[in-house]
């Protein structure tokens, strides 16, 4: 052979060797945004094992020790741990695994996720016990809380794991939520086996399992022999198995949190704020390829596509609430198929002074309108001892008089922000008290602030949590994230999740004299148990409806309680569970899109302007946010020749069969229609809502005699 040619394949062969790792990266997973540090080899399994069980030291720990694997054993303690030793293990043998070279996780303290608290109080147990700072976690019940996970993140946690029974992408899936499969007495040697294979070239899969076997939670056992047969097939079949902190040999999971922030937390994806730069994680861009970013209200001095060589710069349009929406352009260039598109964009130091909501607790939230803010109380509301709640979107946006302090609201007051450069905006907050005007008149729970998980405060709101028993859990979930069933209809994006007997929410709500029905959409959740749990909604004393377990299905319904009359004063809305009396019946109750709507008589003119509206709908079949003080409103023009009608109509609402009719008379007696288009013409203007809703406008001539409106929706 020619020399020549013998080193140049020499020097060929030698080039591929050197950067194999990236082609080996490249053909197995696509990763574009450099998360991986080294090849994931195929057949790579991740075991853990969850809740401290006896038989982890007893059976578990010798049999990965005897076929020379690693694994992760994630900590809880149960009641049970401290008094059942015959189930499970003792610290000596917590520590006897750390000192074999197996990682000990945080599983948290009580088998409870929902809170740091648990979290961090495992972590002095562990710590207390002479174990090292855990660095994953095992998410209770799969149920992941993406509200933690910067507060995770903070403390050193670099991988969590959750359920879903696929492979884990890394340069797909948020290194917090990392995928598993479930091993018990139900899944077969043969099933483990097919799913152990999944685990291709850059794709690892990752086990969850509980005691081998389990003695208090049969249901999640599995057998010694059954667990033995599976290591071996790993064993005979040359497997690479790992633990959870082992994944970072082959991930930066650090870079992995930056270019996959919180998917699914806004229905196109997710973003998140590290020091004066944005990171976008747009895994869906909408039709109108407009990005909202909620609260965020730092400028942004220029946006761009993360693989734009050239960072050409992206529009961004303002709000006069210092909002800011970005344009993704159709030529922007393309993103490897199934990964989000990644926009960066570099932030300004100081926070735009804005109000951004508005409010009293137990009250409608204000209605801003450039620096004007209009809040509608009931009328046996003490104009002079009201406490204002707004939020600025940002701890450096602080105002006078702060929030949540006491004042005279007899006559509109003035409201000065001021952002930490020392920049100034006054807003006129003007208070009319209007009968009728409780506080659930916007629907669904965004406005909760999933940063506290006990009690929420944010502006109009005040939701507390019940949970009288152990067994119980209640809270507000992320439907995108995690809707435990079908995702809502209307888009919203938060529902409370209710388990356990007497669990619930409750709100103190100010009610003037009269009639109200209340409104809400209701599921249970896929997968749990066969039923869920009866459901009671009471108004201070009185119980206003019971659903039955068989009314509540795995779909989203719609229900309209009867109409109930309460007396003027505070009263407690509450919604809980009760305990099924057939024991599997602990399914979860989960509401979403709650309002209440206050009924006037006929031809009251509640606010005494001269204007009324009448709202009509077919019970049952569509709704609308139609309270008096809430989502449609009636202005009187300025030159008194018409009043301006207007209503958010839900697009997913808009199903064949369904009209709607706006209908408008000066005697109650005559009547003129004017049909609602599914398209805007001349007559009706329709233009694009923020969330999940188009703002319907109708034009109505008065020539400044009182006049009455009403909607109407019939089949």
């Amino acid at each position: 052979m020619d020399l020549r040619l013998f080193y140049r394949l020499v020097s060929i062969r030698a080039f591929i060797l050197l950067v194999s790792p990236w082609f080996h990266i490249r053909a197995s997973e696509p990763d574009p945004f450099g998360i991986m540090t080294q090849p994931i080899p195929s057949k790579t399994v991740v075991l853990t094992f969850d809740d401290s069980v006896y038989s982890h030291s007893t059976i578990v720990a010798p049999i990965l020790k005897q076929h020379g694997f690693n694994g992760t054993f994630y900590i809880c303690n149960f009641k049970s741990f401290e008094t059942r030793k015959d189930l499970y293990m003792t610290y000596d043998q917590i520590n006897g695994l750390e000192n074999d070279g197996f990682e000990v996780g945080n599983h948290t303290k009580g088998h409870s996720g929902a809170a740091m608290f648990y979290w961090t109080n495992m972590e002095d147990e562990l710590l207390a016990n002479g174990l090292p700072m855990p660095t994953t976690i095992a998410w209770p019940v799969y149920a992941i809380y993406e509200n933690l996970f910067t507060s995770l993140r903070n403390r050193g946690y670099v991988f969590g794991r959750g359920g879903g029974r696929r492979p884990y992408r890394p340069s797909l899936d948020y290194p917090l939520n990392v995928p598993s499969y479930q091993l018990s007495d139900t899944v077969s040697v043969d099933q483990f086996i097919s799913w152990a294979n999944l685990a291709t070239a850059g794709k690892p899969v990752v086990f969850t399992l509980h005691g081998v076997p389990e003695g208090e939670h049969p249901q999640v056992s599995l057998e010694p022999e059954t667990f033995r047969a599976m290591m071996q097939y790993l064993k005979d079949h040359n497997f690479n198995v790992i633990s959870m902190r082992d994944l970072g040999n082959y991930i930066d999971p650090v870079r992995a949190m930056d270019f996959i922030p919180y998917f699914n937390l806004e229905p196109w994806g997710g973003f998140k704020i590290e020091g004066s730069r944005l990171y976008l994680s747009i895994k869906s861009i909408p039709e109108n390829r407009q990005i909202t970013i909620p609260r965020m209200t730092r400028r942004i001095l220029k946006a761009w596509v993360f693989n734009d060589p050239d960072q050409t710069p992206l529009s961004v349009e303002v709000e006069d609430s210092a909002l800011q929406t970005i344009t993704i352009p159709s030529s922007l260039p393309p993103s490897r198929p199934g990964f989000p598109t990644v926009v960066f964009a570099d932030l300004a130091e100081h926070p735009t002074p804005t109000i951004l909501e508005f409010g009293f607790v137990g009250c409608p939230p204000g209605r801003i309108e450039g620096d004007q803010i209009r809040v509608f109380v009931p009328e046996s509301s003490d104009l002079q001892n009201m406490t204002p709640v707004y939020d600025t979107g940002s701890d450096l946006v602080t105002g006078v008089p702060a929030s949540g302090v006491v004042a005279d609201f007899r006559a509109p007051r003035s409201f000065v922000v001021t952002n930490s450069a020392g920049e100034s905006r006054s807003y006129q907050v003007t208070v009319i008290p209007r009968k009728g005007a409780v506080a659930i008149s916007n629907s669904g729970f965004e406005k909760v602030d999933l940063n506290n998980p006990f009690h929420y405060h944010p502006p109009a709101r005040h939701w507390e949590l019940v949970q009288p028993v152990t067994e119980g859990s209640v809270s507000f979930r992320n439907l995108y994230v995690k809707p435990m069933g079908a995702r809502p209809r209307d888009g919203s994006k938060y529902g409370a999740t209710m388990q356990g007997d007497r669990s619930g929410i409750t709100q103190t709500l100010r009610f003037d004299s009269g009639r109200y029905v209340m409104t809400f959409d209701l599921m249970k959740r896929r997968g749990y148990a066969p039923e869920a749990s009866p459901l009671n909604i009471r108004v201070g004393d009185q119980t206003v409806m019971r659903i039955p377990r068989a009314d509540i299905p795995e779909e989203w319904r719609d229900v309209v309680t009867p109409a109930f009359e309460t007396t003027q004063g505070e009263k407690a809305l509450s919604l809980s569970v009760e305990r099924s009396p057939a024991p599997p019946a602990w399914g979860v109750d989960i509401v979403d899109n709650l309002e209440i709507h206050y009924l006037p008589e006929d031809h009251e003119d509640v606010d005494g302007d001269g204007i009324c509206c009448l709202i009509e709908f077919v019970m049952g079949t569509d709704r609308f946010a139609a309270s008096v003080e809430g989502a449609h409103r009636l202005v009187r023009q300025e030159d008194d020749s018409s009043v301006l009608f207007e209503y958010p109509r839900s697009r997913q609402s808009l199903f064949p069969g369904l009209r709607q009719e706006v209908e408008y008379s000066y005697d109650m007696i005559s009547w003129v229609k004017i049909p609602v288009p599914r398209d805007s013409n001349s007559e009706v203007t329709i233009s694009p809502g923020v969330d999940r809703s188009d703002l319907v406008s109708v034009r109505i001539p008065t020539s400044g005699q009182p006049v009455f409106v009403r909607l109407r929706v019939s089949e």
